[in-house]
């Protein structure tokens, strides 16, 4: 009798420290400690000893669900989308470079295509009116008598440029001022119109 009450006695001691344990653990995950009548009892051996189970897989789970990844810094994150920007804005200064030099080669092609076109149209004109050469060689011949007033009429049967008849135009008048009695063949603009026409016969 006295050997059952000493083994009694050692179950209940044990039973008592899974207790404590399991009491302990309870702080660690904020639930409440119990101390219930039933848990202190010697009929309970399987409740204390799942309550202890349970306490260690508690621990074991609470150091393991930390986040063992090194969460990312902000300043990290706009440091990389300030790169990634700085890259696009430099990509796209880039284009704007060659678009502008584009454009600029695109209008200067332009311009000088329009010049070709005005070149060629005014040479078809002239073909035309050289057509009446005869016509054109008694204006030439009269250039030297009445300059000013056949401006006009070289200007359209040679089909000259605004520069040009303001060229002829500037020769005409410095000839009629200082070479009225010069003759035709050695005033200025006949050197001038010889260009145009290919000498006359």
């Amino acid at each position: 009798m006295r050997m059952k009450d000493e083994n009694h006695a050692a179950e209940k001691a044990i039973l008592e420290r899974k207790l404590q344990d399991c009491q302990s653990t309870l702080p660690i995950y904020g639930l409440p400690e119990q101390k219930s009548p039933e848990l202190n009892g010697p009929s309970n051996p399987m409740i204390c000893s799942r309550c202890g189970d349970e306490s260690s897989s508690l621990k074991q789970e609470h150091c393991f669900t930390g986040s063992d990844l090194p969460a990312q810094s902000p300043s990290m994150s706009v440091s990389e989308t300030y790169e990634e920007h700085r890259i696009r804005v430099q990509h796209l200064t880039e284009l704007l470079y060659e678009a502008e030099l584009t454009g600029s080669r695109l209008t200067e092609q332009n311009r000088v295509l329009k010049e070709e076109i005005r070149r060629l149209t005014r040479n078809e004109e002239r073909q035309r009116h050289f057509s009446n050469a005869e016509y054109l060689k008694n204006v030439v011949l009269k250039f030297h008598d009445a300059r000013l007033s056949l401006l006009p009429v070289l200007t359209t049967m040679l089909s000259l440029s605004k520069e040009e008849a303001a060229e002829l135009e500037k020769i005409a008048v410095s000839a009629s001022d200082g070479t009225a009695g010069s003759s035709s063949f050695s005033s200025p603009w006949y050197g001038y119109l010889q260009r145009w026409s290919g000498g006359f016969s």
